[in-house]
């Protein structure tokens, strides 16, 4: 009798954790428990899963990465795949006649921005999406391969040698001890791209 009793209590306590709608946000890795009232064209009207008599509470939609709701179905939104970036370090220190010879930097074939002496950019880049090339042009063109990944820092040294009637480029990757060294010493070039 005792187990039946005890059965029953468990039936009945797995049924209320299931009765309930929980939403899920993007600001934060808490999730709300609720009873979904009413689901708008912008917004979702809900009661909070502790509270079933207290206030309605409103949320819009475009806050939310999904809702499960109580009988198993689950609505998504804002579906768009979120993109996962590294990070791009390209500082040129401050060397002897380096003032006159800005020198471009790019990525692929998109501009980033131009490197004069004691400067640095910084960008991201989408990662785990194959080859970035990063090149610098002077009287010359020279090219590093990056295949980003996500979360990593890059750090590149742009440095220049002699040439006829412009610098030619040198870029060489650096650890991030050197980089920070430099990065103290250097101001932030005006980039060509938005961040």
């Amino acid at each position: 009798m005792k187990n039946i009793f005890y059965l029953i209590f468990l039936f009945l306590v797995s049924c209320s954790g299931f009765s309930q709608d929980v939403i899920y946000q993007k600001s934060t890795t808490d999730s709300i428990l609720t009873k979904i009232i009413e689901v708008n064209v912008d917004n979702i009207k809900y009661r909070k899963h502790s509270n079933l008599n207290g206030p309605i509470y409103t949320i819009n939609k475009s806050e939310l990465i999904k809702i499960v709701y109580s009988n198993g179905d689950i609505e998504h939104y804002n579906q768009e795949k979120l993109k996962e970036f590294a990070t791009v370090y390209i500082i040129r220190p401050k060397k002897m006649g380096a003032r006159l010879n800005g020198m471009t930097i790019y990525e692929n074939e998109k501009i980033i921005g131009v490197l004069s002496a004691n400067t640095y950019l910084s960008w991201k880049i989408e990662a785990n999406n194959g080859e970035v090339i990063i090149s610098s042009k002077g009287e010359g063109t020279d090219v590093l391969r990056i295949n980003p990944k996500v979360g990593k820092t890059y750090y590149i040294k742009q440095g220049h040698k002699t040439g006829w009637i412009k610098a030619r480029p040198k870029i060489e990757f650096i650890d991030e001890k050197e980089a920070n060294k430099l990065l103290k010493k250097a101001k932030k070039a005006e980039s060509k791209i938005a961040e």
